[in-house]
């Protein structure tokens, strides 16, 4: 239950660093040949937030087979920008992005497969275990948002920390 409902807020939280910061992101993606302009980057960085407020309000099945699938793509750019020398920052967060590394896809990998693994099991989303409980819904939470700050410190730690 625990991995949508923090994928989808990294999600929001990574999309809305590239809205307003989308350089590392556009410098990242040409590095590695793929088109793109801090236009592109902003489109994509907002779809990312709506799929992640999607996945968290509605939590339809198909918002999170995109998030999956979103997790898996960002794994293979990861796997592509860490080969190319001239990716300084993956852009995943705006501007504190920090060089792709093996930790970075793993990461992804296991959010994805968590994910996956939430599909296969029907996993309720945050609204309902709102309804169901308050408190619990609450507690949910509370977990959520400290596994999705511990993920952000994982994925992106702090400069001079790696």
């Amino acid at each position: 239950m625990v991995f949508p409902a923090m994928a989808a807020l990294l999600l929001v939280g990574a999309g809305l660093a590239k809205v307003l910061r989308p350089t590392p992101a556009v410098t990242a993606m040409q590095a590695i040949g793929l088109p793109s302009s801090t236009f592109i980057v902003r489109i994509g960085a907002a779809l990312e937030v709506l799929l992640g407020c999607w996945s968290i309000v509605i939590g339809s099945v198909w918002a999170l087979m995109l998030v999956v699938l979103s997790y898996l793509a960002f794994a293979l750019f990861l796997a592509v920008a860490r080969r190319s020398p001239n990716v300084a920052s993956c852009g995943c967060f705006g501007e504190s992005g920090s060089p792709p590394s093996i930790r970075q896809i793993v990461v992804d990998f296991l959010v994805a497969a968590g994910c996956g693994v939430a599909l296969l099991v029907e996993s309720p989303p945050l609204r309902t275990l709102l309804h169901r409980s308050f408190f619990l819904g609450m507690v949910f939470s509370v977990i959520t948002l400290l596994g999705a700050w511990f993920s952000v410190l994982v994925l992106d730690p702090p400069l001079g920390t790696e």
